[in-house]
């Protein structure tokens, strides 16, 4: 399972106006037409992971599926 906290750059107690904020520092930087290189798979993957985390609801059942997956039995 992909750590979208991770592919935006915040810690998982991150406020809602950090995860824009870092998303869009990182979003100027590998953005394909801001970049001039094949990005495009590493956006769609911020994108991806900012839609999630942005959605407090979604936010919410990522973190319980995270945390169950990533916790041992």
């Amino acid at each position: 399972m992909k750590n979208f906290y991770k592919i935006i750059g915040v810690d998982q107690k991150a406020s809602s106006r950090e995860i824009k904020k870092r998303f869009r520092e990182k979003a100027l930087k590998i953005h394909p037409d801001k970049s001039g290189q094949d990005t495009k798979a590493e956006f769609v993957e911020l994108y991806e992971a900012y839609e999630i985390l942005i959605d407090s609801r979604k936010r919410a059942r990522y973190d319980k599926i995270y945390d169950w997956v990533k916790s041992p039995e």
